[in-house]
């Protein structure tokens, strides 16, 4: 009997060391309240002697409109004879992301690199038309260099296509984790700004994005820490008059 209370009691505190620290658990279940607007992207190239796939997270800024990370747009698909960007997004009865576009064809990328780890692209169909399923992200009022004017820490609501365990789910699931935003902050050798959480998400969560618990978009994903002990999102409120402006050019494309 004295052993199981001591493992209880261990548990306990592992938990309360948990939570201080402030380290996010997957919701269960998901939160479905701004799933409407993210979308899941399979970005595929193919340049003769080398071909591939690869996926990340987006969230729909426009009708036609997605903003990812600009990360996720590497090398071998800029330099490909054949790409494409398939996303996949609102729902067909009850089925998540059972709808598909893809990148249009005239101009339909601006990426924020090297400044900030953010692009906006356009694809070739309306996605939030009616019965689609999907919506457009509410964006922050725009911040200067002190931040938004909020208390830190505040939760967050993360959405994921990635489980904690570092395997992809299944297409038509996703994951959400309310985690804390612990602060603003200047990005390093760069003049930008990204707010921080303890790790949340997984390699193939880049683009994926963080919400206010009033359904404001906070940010989208980008890197981990060295440590690998945080995770950092570019602060959309920073970036709203230059994201605002990319979207009225490349809706008159």
């Amino acid at each position: 009997m004295k052993i199981w209370i001591n493992i209880f009691i261990a548990i306990f505190c592992m938990g309360i060391f948990i939570t201080e620290k402030g380290f996010a658990i997957a919701d269960d279940p998901p939160n479905p309240k701004y799933v409407g607007s993210y979308v899941k992207l399979l970005f595929s190239f193919d340049n003769i002697h080398q071909r591939g796939s690869y996926e990340c997270g987006g969230v729909i800024i426009g009708s036609d409109l997605v903003l990812t990370a600009s990360h996720c747009f590497d090398d071998n698909w800029l330099n490909a004879k054949k790409r494409d960007v398939e996303v996949s997004y609102g729902k067909i009865y009850s089925k998540m992301f059972g709808r598909s576009a893809h990148l249009y064809s005239g101009k339909s990328l601006v990426r924020f690199m090297p400044s900030v780890d953010i692009a906006i692209f356009k694809v070739d169909t309306d996605m939030t038309s009616i019965g689609k399923g999907a919506e457009i992200a509410k964006l922050p009022e725009s911040c200067s260099k002190g931040g938004p004017g909020v208390v830190y820490p505040f939760e967050g609501i993360a959405y994921q296509l990635m489980g904690d365990d570092g395997i992809i789910l299944p297409h038509t699931i996703y994951q959400t984790t309310t985690t804390l935003i612990e602060k603003f902050s200047k990005i390093e050798a760069i003049n930008g700004y990204e707010l921080r959480t303890h790790i949340t998400g997984r390699k193939e969560d880049s683009g994926s994005p963080i919400f206010s618990k009033d359904g404001i978009l906070l940010g989208i994903f980008s890197r981990f820490s060295f440590s690998y002990e945080y995770s950092y999102f570019p602060a959309i409120c920073y970036y709203r008059h230059r994201i605002e402006a990319i979207k009225e050019k490349l809706h008159g494309s």
